[in-house]
């Protein structure tokens, strides 16, 4: 197993949580969700607007 250096980021989006972008030594990047963040959108529903101009 190689041992290799971290970098976390916290993410937030005015005041809330999205989640953490962690950079490792070798170049690999990897952004994981909050999972409140993530919950919180599978909630929503997107409708197009439909009214007439």
């Amino acid at each position: 197993m190689k041992n290799e250096s971290v970098s976390v980021l916290e993410i937030s989006l005015h005041g809330t949580r999205v989640g953490h972008l962690v950079g490792y030594q070798g170049g690999r990047n990897v952004m994981t969700f909050d999972t409140a963040f993530r919950d919180f959108f599978k909630t929503r529903r997107c409708t197009p607007n439909t009214s007439a101009s």
